[in-house]
């Protein structure tokens, strides 16, 4: 279920911070708030801000209505208040060797609760079945479902299924011959979209559908047999059911006893019921199951029709999870977590109560969860409503800087409320820029001029551009060098310090909540007790993945605090000069790592072999941009990397500049050819330092030159414009970006003649708080001023950030949808634990084509004879070709602009599918997951990562035990209630570090299981771990085998 955080949620967030800057306090003392009793510790008091779609865990990936869903509805695995998983619905799982198989054993005293006359009713036993429903319904293309990404990246055979559902169903499925037909497995009985009632199709075409996928999860590899199958009124729904969950292929029992498919921990396989086969190694499928998305579902939801051993019932389908007629409540939504719906008023409250049959219910100490709707749901309100004693907690955000000053002050340390507690947690939602490669009919004025600081001149109302002008901002946000120039000069603490500035203070520059990283920190870890990634001096032994990202950029384990090479290090040679590749790495992970490349240690050998390579200056760079002082943390003596949060990795950072005037870049085409149709296709990054060229050698010596050397006088603390004169070299490197970006629009980009600014749309909310936009305006007039003709030896800027404001929210939300920007903000929060969950957004077909607008540019195709560079089958790899859309230039200028976007863009999507189905090796996976990642975002600047809303600290004031709740990042396991308990007085200080130190004891002595071991039969009781540390299969087997033995 994944959480897309797109331009519309940013709108909405910034929308309703407008009370955040202004005071937003009843009068009430702070001692009057400590000692404030809370009347009832069974009820917690929470705020929504959005009716809801629908409660169906199967197709709703909304955010907000999946924190209210994960109460209702258990999944299989969940994560305790120690961050370790535990069994839910299931009491065991384990996998195969190969961990391509997963198979899970359920509890025998798990029940469905449903609500008969307002009353909660006890159903039928949780099955294997109910989760293999799941599998059936979201999979059925009529049911709508927003959750199939998770079957069809994981699940083997899924894509497959899809595509044969799709020539049962379309009848245009074959366009190959330019003209629409119908596949030869079309059958009428699958297509919904023919003459008659509406309901009524859906409902007969999914019964077919549902039929069609029990079918091919027996026959994946002959469709004909599947579909004969799928038609075969003989055999009823009910034994086909039978008969595909005993035999699938895709999801099955999780008996199969085949030698592949045996656990890896040699228990009976009797004892498992459900199995999933996936499309590679998972090592972290803990964390994908234990997704919303995977929740059971009722047999009801499928009785599409009438069949030999079936109703047909009102709520199958796409009815299932939502209300139906004037009727109040989710009627025929059956629960299977630890709370129902007791009432529900849209727009006005939606109420919770204890699910009475849950099968850990006297784990659930909070009886009733009570959401009141409010308009905005910002800090600011949020802590409004916790001083009148309408919500149970409230957190204190940055940009709310009344109630900052308010309950923490000048300190975070030390909270001037000694009801203020500050928390530790993990932010893991990323927001990043992104350019739009096909923007259409946006907007520019008639006659472009630029004021004094570099901004445009509001010289008359704006018209749409013509398709000659969309065509020259789509060829320029192409290029490279543009977006090296815009990252260059872009001073993202700016826009960040929306969310930080209470934090920051005034003696902080760059904001701590800045981030370098599309993948966020909290995600992924690896155990490196031998420092493959850490720096030894740091004695830390687990490096989380955004380590291997800045190893990648700039391994500070080869430097001293001064950005000296030590003694050991090979970074200052060029005897090894290709950075590690893939398709011959054999090393394992306990290997010594001294000799991989860094892409800091290739751009060096690039300065060296060109004799341009001047140490000094690169250790005045390496002092800037390598190993640091710590700007997040000032007063903090160790040396960090660049890339940590809350450093700027990005403005002025002269290698990565250096990249613009680069004819080529790491990016090299493998067993021969061009990359331009020669050649088998694919590419690697190890192109050699010496075959390197320039565009303009003498551009890029001059600038080669400046690497290092910075303006002494600068103050960050300062606006820039009132330090113009002391900015001589930082101008000098602008003025030859500009002059090397010039030269690219004319010699690759075909854009001759054209001797105004290009200007780059930004689409801003209308609706959005003055303060945000008074940041924005800051922003982007920081770049145009930095980027504007300075003086007489200086040159115009050939591109400027225009700020595009419709006139209200529905004229904004129609620009939005119609993609009319060139720059857009987007954010993605993660829903398991590896960093593809975030890479796969960007890739071709992601889920961020809507911002970047891939598939408008390119065609995909079978990419044929893809081997690697070892002969290894690559049958997934993809081709691109430019699409023919664009009229107003000849194809072979367009081929010329496009073409470094499309090898970036091919390169990207092909290795990340690669080495996500084929490296379950953790340090390999991880380090080649950053070479690309950074290749993708650092390099190539095809996004600009930013900044993150939260804090990894957050104050709070709350009747909530905060260290009975998890923290997970991934999913929704932070919104589950189950353990939770709420305080009659709000924790002080002194409270809050007693729970700590319990807390912090438990790791060490162990604790109770959240959830139970199992459900025994002769007492009618749970049974619990005591001591548990976390390691809940090695603990279920041990005990299972003890009774085991003991029968």
């Amino acid at each position: 279920m994944k959480k897309v955080l797109g331009m519309t949620l940013l709108g909405s967030i910034i929308a309703t911070a407008a009370a955040s800057a202004v005071s937003c306090s009843v009068r009430i003392s702070l001692d009057k708030i400590l000692n404030r009793k809370n009347s009832n510790t069974k009820v917690l008091r929470e705020l929504t801000n959005y009716s809801l779609a629908n409660l169906n865990s199967a197709t709703n990936n909304t955010s907000n209505d999946a924190d209210i869903i994960a109460n209702l509805q258990d999944v299989l695995l969940t994560v305790n208040r120690h961050d370790h998983y535990e069994g839910a619905l299931a009491e065991y799982w384990d996998h195969n060797s190969n961990k391509d198989y997963w198979k899970f054993r359920l509890r025998k005293n798990a029940y469905w609760t449903k609500i008969e006359n307002g009353k909660q009713v006890k159903g039928d036993l949780i099955t294997g079945l109910d989760i293999f429903n799941t599998f059936r319904y979201v999979l059925n293309k009529n049911n709508l479902a927003l959750t199939t990404e998770h079957f069809l990246t994981n699940f083997k055979h899924a894509p497959q299924l899809m595509d044969f559902i799709n020539k049962l169903s379309d009848p245009t499925y074959d366009k190959s011959n330019g003209q629409a037909k119908a596949h030869s497995l079309y059958d009428s009985r699958f297509n919904k979209d023919l003459p008659g009632d509406l309901r009524t199709n859906e409902l007969s075409s999914s019964y077919w559908i549902d039929r069609a996928i029990l079918a091919f999860n027996i026959k994946p590899d002959n469709e004909q047999e599947a579909k004969n199958l799928a038609l075969n009124a003989s055999m009823s729904t009910k034994d086909l059911v039978k008969k595909s969950f005993a035999e699938g292929k895709i999801v099955n029992d999780g008996k199969s006893s085949t030698n592949d498919d045996k656990s890896q921990d040699g228990l009976d396989q009797s004892i498992f019921d459900i199995g999933f086969y996936l499309s590679k190694k998972i090592s972290y499928f803990e964390s994908v199951i234990s997704y919303l998305a995977f929740a059971p579902i009722p047999e009801i939801a499928l009785f599409y029709a009438n069949d030999k051993d079936q109703v047909s019932n009102i709520y199958a389908g796409t009815n299932y999870g939502k209300p139906l007629g004037k009727k109040s409540g989710y009627n025929g939504l059956w629960y299977s977590g630890p709370y129902v719906i007791e009432d529900y008023f849209p727009g006005s409250n939606l109420n919770l109560t204890r699910n009475e049959f849950y099968y850990n219910k006297e784990n659930v100490y909070i009886e009733k969860i009570n959401y009141s709707y409010v308009n905005k749901a910002d800090a600011a309100t949020r802590r409004f409503l916790f001083e009148t004693g309408d919500v149970s907690s409230t957190k204190i955000n940055a940009n709310d800087l009344a109630g900052w000053q308010k309950y923490v002050g000048k300190d975070e340390e030390n909270p001037v409320f000694s009801g203020t507690n500050v928390l530790k947690q993990k932010p893991t939602t990323t927001w990043a820029f992104g350019f739009n490669f096909h923007t259409e009919g946006t907007q520019i004025y008639d006659n472009i001029q630029l004021n004094s600081e570099g901004s445009l001149v509001e010289t008359g109302k704006k018209r749409t551009r013509t398709p000659e002008e969309d065509s020259i901002l789509n060829r320029a946000l192409a290029l490279k060098s543009v977006r090296i120039l815009a990252r260059y000069a872009l001073n993202r603490s700016l826009y960040a310090k929306f969310y930080s500035e209470a934090r920051d203070g005034v003696d902080r520059p760059t904001s701590t909540q800045l981030r370098n990283t599309f993948t966020s920190k909290y995600v992924s870890t690896f155990e490196d007790k031998s420092h493959q990634v850490l720096d030894k001096d740091l004695k830390e032994t687990v490096a989380d993945y955004a380590d291997f990202l800045a190893k990648d950029y700039y391994d500070i384990r080869k430097y001293d605090d001064n950005n000296n090479p030590k003694n050991n290090s090979s970074s200052s040679s060029s005897t090894s000069t290709t950075r590690s590749r893939r398709d011959v790495s054999s090393t394992s992970s306990s290997a010594s790592n001294a000799e991989e490349k860094s892409w800091s240690d290739w751009i060096i050998d690039v300065l060296k072999e060109k004799q341009l390579h001047k140490p000094e200056n690169i250790k005045n760079w390496g002092n800037r941009f390598g190993k640091v002082n710590d700007s997040k943390h000032p007063n903090s003596k160790t040396k960090v990397s660049v890339y940590n949060e809350g450093n700027d990795a990005f403005l002025e950072n002269d290698l990565l500049a250096f990249t613009a005037f680069l004819e080529e870049d790491q990016l090299q085409p493998i067993n021969g050819g061009s990359g331009n149709g020669k050649g088998n296709g694919l590419f690697n990054l190890n192109r050699d330092p010496k075959t390197v060229k320039f565009k303009n050698e003498s551009l890029a010596k001059e600038f080669a030159n400046l690497i290092g050397v910075y303006d002494k006088g600068y103050n960050p603390k300062i606006d820039t414009k009132k330090q113009d004169s002391v900015l001589q070299n930082l101008y000098k490197k602008i003025n030859l970006l500009k002059r090397q970006v010039k030269e690219d629009l004319e010699k690759i980009a075909g854009i001759k003649n054209y001797n105004k600014p290009i200007t780059i749309p930004f689409l801003l909310n209308p609706t959005g708080a003055d303060d945000f936009k008074i940041k924005v305006a800051q922003f982007f007039g920081s770049f145009n001023y930095l980027v504007r003709k300075h003086d007489s030896n200086d040159i115009d800027s050939s591109i400027v950030f225009d700020i595009d404001k419709p006139i209200d929210f529905s004229n904004y939300l129609k620009e939005l949808r119609a993609g009319k920007y060139g720059l857009a903000a987007f954010g993605w929060s993660p829903d398991y634990d590896d960093p593809t969950n975030y890479l796969a957004t960007l890739k071709y077909d992601g889920v961020y084509e809507h911002i970047q607008s891939w598939t408008k540019v390119f065609n995909k195709s079978k990419l044929t004879s893809s081997n690697g560079a070892n002969g290894q089958k690559r049958e997934k790899d993809i081709k691109l070709e430019l699409k023919d859309n664009d009229k107003t230039v000849t194809k072979e200028v367009l081929e010329k602009a496009y073409s470094d976007l499309k090898n970036i863009l091919q390169h990207f999507t092909n290795e990340l599918t690669y080495i996500d189905e084929n490296e379950a090796d953790i340090y390999k996976r991880y380090t080649q997951l950053a070479k690309l990642e950074n290749y993708y975002t650092l390099s190539s600047a095809i996004i600009i990562p930013t900044h993150t809303h939260l804090a990894d600290t957050l104050p709070s004031i709350s009747y909530v035990d905060e260290f009975s709740k998890p923290t997970w990042p991934t999913g929704s396991h932070a919104k589950r209630y189950v353990g939770v308990r709420i305080f009659y007085k709000i924790v002080t200080k002194e409270d809050f570090a007693k729970q700590q130190k319990e807390y912090e004891q438990e790791k060490t002595s162990g604790y109770k299981s959240l959830n139970p071991m199992k459900f025994d039969d002769k007492t009618g009781k749970n049974i619990y771990f005591d001591h548990f540390k976390g390691d809940w299969r090695t603990q279920w087997k041990d005990q299972y085998n003890k009774e085991k033995k003991a029968k």
